[in-house]
């Protein structure tokens, strides 16, 4: 596959020389939900596997100029593809608000 910049609905995935780097956006779940202070995300089986991701994999997340690390969980029907669940801490640290668009990709 060519370089280039691909898009499909809320998430960009960016291939480099035939290579796919995990970066994709989604629109945002607040869940309202409390994880005890870790910072805890919630993605759809199908773009967690986009992602190359398993459950308790980490994520940053990016909003605004803030950046986060956070702990993946997996589900099949809370959320579905194209939108990324948000616990409590990690809506209060990047300043997040329902349906807002944030930048993730696979932690190192």
């Amino acid at each position: 596959m060519p370089a280039g910049l691909v898009t499909e609905a809320w998430n960009i995935l960016l291939v480099y020389a035939g290579e796919l780097c995990c970066k994709m956006r989604f629109k945002v779940k607040l869940l309202s939900v409390e994880s005890g202070g870790k910072h805890v995300v919630t993605l759809s089986k199908e773009d967690s596997d986009e992602l190359g991701i398993k459950s308790s994999g980490r994520v940053k997340i990016q909003n605004n100029g803030k950046v986060i690390t956070a702990i993946v969980n997996i589900v099949t029907k809370t959320v579905p593809k194209g939108i990324i669940g948000v616990y409590n801490e990690v809506k209060n640290y990047l300043g997040l608000k329902e349906n807002a668009i944030v930048e993730v990709d696979v932690a190192n």
